[in-house]
């Protein structure tokens, strides 16, 4: 069983969105837990989950991750979850097992299964495949609750960015800014975005929602560049039932998802967006049905 050191942030470490250190090293922080309520109009149940994580990945320091095996967390939410909506869940990682990920309490988050294979598409092969090229990467997960009350929907904001292409491998600077939409009761249709072929609606218990400057798709990267340091150990109860020493982590600030900004015009509209808190809806852009359009307010 690993001790709390093991996962606990060290002091000099920098917090998300903040000047990179002088000598790269991969870190991994992860914020508090938040409350999950879960309402089916007979009854609700609560559970603690995952709030945010920042990682700067450094492929000359790998770090080993943990699946779901043996994981407790929010068991009751699960239960529920599975029991009264038609759908199948699971524990989401923000963190991803093979990019350094451990599957604690403060990485996990209930997403329908549907949202985890976006999230694998969409965001975490891509995030492999820079780090098996050889670049440094800083890589920031939100994840929210729906704010209807008692909504088993919630999303997770993705924000990574290529910082360093030491290889030359013509990565540095790419961006995923996507929201994965994980909705529990409802199926609306979304369009699926792509690189090399034509965009594709698709109907499930999941969407996507693009940054204006994203410049990753599903299907950017061909073949897909994989390095076998960074990898998984089975989960079990005593390397996965561990709450983490929190880090206080400023939110995802989606008003800077515009292109044509200088980074420092980006980096005066999210001080600004982490002041008010504000999601500026038309930056994120996706094509859901009606039924979504009424219920984006309620994340946004």
């Amino acid at each position: 069983m690993p001790s709390l050191a093991a996962i606990r942030p060290e002091p000099s470490v920098q917090l998300r969105r903040s000047d990179p250190p002088m000598q790269m090293r991969t870190v991994i922080q992860y914020g508090d837990l938040q409350d999950f309520t879960f309402d089916w109009g007979t009854g609700q149940q609560d559970g603690k989950v995952a709030t945010s994580m920042h990682a700067e990945l450094d492929p000359a320091d790998p770090k080993t991750g943990s699946d779901t095996g043996g994981s407790d967390a929010f068991d009751r939410l699960m239960t529920a979850l599975e029991t009264h909506t038609n759908t199948t869940w699971v524990r989401g990682h923000l963190l991803n097992h093979d990019l350094g990920g451990l599957a604690i309490y403060n990485n996990l988050f209930p997403i329908t299964t549907a949202a985890n294979s976006a999230h694998y598409h969409e965001v975490e092969k891509n995030v492999k495949h820079w780090v098996g090229e050889g670049c440094e990467v800083e890589y920031n997960v939100d994840a929210k609750q729906s704010k209807e009350a008692g909504s088993p929907d919630g999303l997770f904001v993705c924000d990574a960015e290529v910082t360093a292409d030491p290889n030359g491998a013509g990565l540095l600077n790419e961006k995923i800014h996507k929201v994965i939409v994980s909705h529990g009761n409802t199926t609306p249709t979304t369009q699926v975005r792509y690189a090399k072929k034509a965009n594709k609606n698709v109907t499930k218990h999941a969407g996507v929602l693009y940054g204006a400057d994203n410049t990753v798709y599903r299907d950017s990267y061909r073949p897909l560049s994989r390095d076998p340091a960074w990898d998984h150990q089975g989960g079990n109860a005593g390397i996965n039932n561990v709450k983490a020493a929190k880090v206080n982590l400023s939110p995802i600030g989606v008003s800077s998802w515009e292109s044509g900004r200088s980074r420092a015009a980006k980096k005066a509209a999210r001080k600004q967006a982490e002041r008010n808190r504000a999601w500026q809806s038309p930056l994120i852009t996706g094509n859901y049905d009606g039924e979504f359009y009424g219920h984006e307010v309620e994340y946004f």
